[in-house]
């Protein structure tokens, strides 16, 4: 997740949220330019009526959510983790925020990771990465190619000559977990690269 946080919100006044998350990079919408189709996005959004649950009902798969809202009745019809009823303070909206959106989190084909847990999201099989697991996966996601040179001296903090497996032991073991979790990634090797698809 970036620092970038997109803000929708149906109040006419929004300077005091803006100014607490001055530590983010805020683009800010009226709620009703929202469309549903934000991936791996921080998304804010501060409601005074019930009319706009549905955007987060739909956003939270794919997404990290913080929702403000002024009214208990929107609380009800949002089961939602991370709905809070104003008013909160200044320093717990902060605290929220950085905990909501700076957690490592992001969607990739048929799988959703939330930290080091990697879950399929069609049959919500779930497994978790080791430290190095995750940080080779989402290198490689990011790149969707990777020397093994570059595994090597970024990552392992080896020297490229030194002669080694184990990028081919990570990368073993990355793949028997999306085997495990049906996933459809496929991850190949040809030559000095790896691959994802």
């Amino acid at each position: 997740m970036s620092d970038e946080i997109l803000l929708y919100s149906n109040l006419t006044e929004t300077k005091v949220v803006e100014s607490a998350l001055s530590n983010f990079k805020i683009k800010k919408f009226k709620i009703n330019e929202y469309k549903n189709n934000h991936k791996n996005k921080n998304l804010l959004f501060l409601l005074n009526d019930t009319v706009f649950i549905d955007c987060l009902k739909k956003s939270s798969l794919n997404n990290s959510i913080l929702c403000l809202v002024n009214n208990k009745n929107i609380k009800e019809n949002y089961e939602g983790p991370n709905i809070f009823i104003s008013p909160i303070s200044i320093s717990t909206l902060k605290e929220y925020a950085i905990k909501i959106f700076k957690k490592n989190t992001f969607e990739f084909s048929d799988i959703n990771i939330v930290n080091k847990k990697i879950i399929n999201i069609n049959n919500k099989k779930f497994t978790y990465f080791t430290e190095l697991e995750n940080i080779i996966f989402t290198e490689l996601i990011k790149s969707k190619k990777l020397k093994k040179s570059y595994l090597k001296e970024n990552i392992l903090n080896l020297k490229s000559d030194i002669n080694t497996y184990s990028i081919e032991s990570h990368f073993s073991r990355i793949r028997k977990k999306l085997l495990f979790l049906e996933s459809s990634i496929n991850i190949t090797s040809r030559g000095e690269n790896f691959f994802i698809k």
